[in-house]
């Protein structure tokens, strides 16, 4: 749709998009990655593609990084777990970013996801910072707890090169969006959130914004 209509005056303001990848097939991965290309020349925003550990294998890198390179593409959220196109495509996150570094260490910046509210999640974005990570994205949040503690724990680890923690939300959620997000990822919701969703969801990002985090990325999820 932006293709078609160019942004809308409330997504002027936002600093990037990103595409995220439901095909099924390499052509289909193909396709995405050429129209991600023509996105960020017609709208001049940088696209960050969601990039499955699937989408590629080893011996696909060198074919890859000639497509990107092509598209002007630079900015890739790693995604581990999601549909599995390739059955030789890489297994982990980590392997991934490792790959992808390896190939072109200066030229690409690279995102991965990060559940605040997991026991791990600190031992995890150190792993994936170590594998070249250049920021984390959390799961959509409703409470800023969870975050602001992993982002604590992880400045004290390595007070002088902390990796960027970036909140995942909603813009003005609804019920129906907090309801899909519940049944289908499974994630709890706070009772203000279902008594004033867009009230709640303000006030998230104002308590966030009074922390200083690097930015938001705002998810787009369906009506259940």
């Amino acid at each position: 749709m932006l293709l078609q209509s160019g942004l809308t005056k409330r997504e002027e303001g936002f600093a990037f998009f990103s595409l995220v990848n439901q095909g099924q097939t390499e052509d289909d991965f193909t396709s995405l990655l050429a129209l991600a290309g023509r996105l960020q020349r017609a709208i001049d925003r940088p696209i960050m593609v969601h990039l499955r550990t699937g989408d590629l294998s080893p011996q696909m890198l060198p074919e890859f990084f000639e497509q990107i390179a092509e598209a002007e593409l630079v900015n890739f959220l790693i995604i581990g777990g999601d549909k599995r196109v390739h059955s030789g495509g890489f297994s982990t996150t980590e392997d991934l970013l490792k790959a992808l570094k390896k190939g072109t260490p200066d030229r690409l910046s690279l995102g991965a996801t990060i559940d605040p509210s997991q026991p791990a999640a600190p031992l995890k974005a150190k792993v994936r910072q170590a594998a070249g990570a250049d920021f984390l994205i959390s799961q959509a949040l409703f409470d800023e707890q969870p975050l602001l503690a992993l982002q604590d724990k992880l400045r004290k680890a390595n007070p002088t090169v902390s990796i960027p923690l970036i909140p995942g939300l909603l813009l003005k959620p609804t019920l129906g969006q907090l309801r899909w997000v519940n049944h289908v990822l499974k994630v709890a919701i706070p009772d203000d959130f279902y008594a004033q969703p867009a009230l709640a969801g303000q006030r998230l990002r104002t308590q966030l914004n009074q922390v200083n985090f690097v930015g938001e990325h705002f998810f787009t999820v369906p009506e259940k």
